[in-house]
């Protein structure tokens, strides 16, 4: 029995549907880097006011993919992992997954008022709580990057994203959805400073 159909495919080729005419994963690569790259300037630019609430990070990836994805903005419709990893959150339960996530990040006073310990520590548990959902098919990561620099900044921290490596952040991320968040912690710990 072969793999299921992914419907977020194009028709007859082996690249995402969309709105860019890209039939290779390098080109669509690409083309998404360039246009994300402008919207993610115009969202940071005019930020919204983080209001501890799911639709506001579909909000995000929606200003963020608007150009490349018919479905920017939109929870997955397919289950998925990454690299090998554990499965993200399971479709069937992103109702219960979500609103865990909105209570606790809302316990949390969406960070704010905390010293940069506890900062670090709760931006580990709610990084996690999000990432864990990975709710759209493409662009979570630029997306939460987005949200939890956000975030910082009205707490009064900023996270040098830069200074973190795509390796380091996919291995403290599957091990946090393996239950072991001590590498988010550390890698927050590292990079975390107060905003200028």
């Amino acid at each position: 029995m072969g793999a299921p159909h992914d419907p977020y495919l194009a028709e007859g080729a082996d690249v995402l549907r969309n709105k860019v005419e890209a039939t290779t994963w390098q080109d669509l690569e690409c083309r998404e880097n360039d246009l994300v790259f402008l919207r993610m300037n115009e969202l940071m630019e005019n930020p919204p006011k983080i209001d501890g609430t799911f639709g506001q990070v579909q909000e995000m990836h929606k200003a963020l993919f608007q150009d490349v994805y018919e479905w920017a903005g939109e929870l997955r419709t397919v289950d998925m992992s990454k690299g090998g990893g554990p499965l993200f959150q399971p479709v069937v339960t992103f109702r219960t997954a979500i609103r865990y996530y909105e209570e606790v990040f809302r316990e949390d006073h969406r960070l704010r008022g905390m010293d940069r310990e506890r900062f670090v520590a709760r931006l580990a548990v709610n990084f996690d709580n999000l990432n864990v959902i990975h709710p759209f098919r493409e662009g979570n990561g630029r997306t939460q990057r987005a949200y939890w620099s956000i975030v910082a900044h009205e707490a009064g921290w900023e996270i040098p994203w830069s200074r973190i490596s795509k390796e380091e952040n996919i291995q403290a991320s599957k091990n946090a959805v393996l239950g072991d968040q001590s590498g988010l912690r550390r890698m927050f710990d590292r990079v975390v400073r107060p905003r200028d």
